[in-house]
């Protein structure tokens, strides 16, 4: 796949990685997910700690791990509303949980276009301003539909 690196890092293997290290420890929360993320960057290869560090893709992974939607991670699915993901997760969550469902529902829109729904959705589910540029959540949430990670 042309577009299945993040920060020069594969996402596959990144986020399904941290996703194993989480389960070999027995964790599910969000501080242990940045402790591992974090690692995982660094196992694969990569070089820049605020690659490592961005927020918005690792915040998105989580919440797709830690709400059962990628495959593979031995998680069961947690439906629960876009309001709830943003509140109790991240926002960044909320995107990437909007972005999957968008991208069930129409596979063919590309990252930009993507944004700009995701963008349209969040305000009309929560009446709330989203972020106003893709700052690698949604980016990660195509990267992973794209490669059929997504469930």
């Amino acid at each position: 796949m042309a577009y299945s690196k993040l920060y020069y890092i594969q996402v596959n293997d990144w986020v399904l990685k941290t996703a194993e290290k989480m389960k070999n420890a027995n964790r599910q929360d969000s501080d242990s997910w940045n402790t591992f993320w974090e690692k995982t960057y660094f196992d694969l290869g990569g070089k820049n700690k605020f690659s490592a560090r961005k927020g918005c893709p690792k915040k998105a992974a989580y919440t797709l791990w830690y709400l059962g939607r990628i495959k593979n991670t031995g998680r069961n699915k947690i439906d629960i509303s876009i309001n709830e993901v943003a509140e109790k997760i991240s926002e960044n969550g909320a995107y990437a949980v909007l972005g999957q469902e968008l991208l069930e529902n129409n596979p063919n829109l590309n990252k930009v276009s993507l944004f700009e729904e995701i963008q349209k959705e969040f305000k009309k589910r929560t009446t709330e301003n989203p972020a106003e540029s893709d700052q690698g959540g949604p980016k990660l949430t195509w990267i992973l539909f794209d490669e059929g990670l997504l469930q």
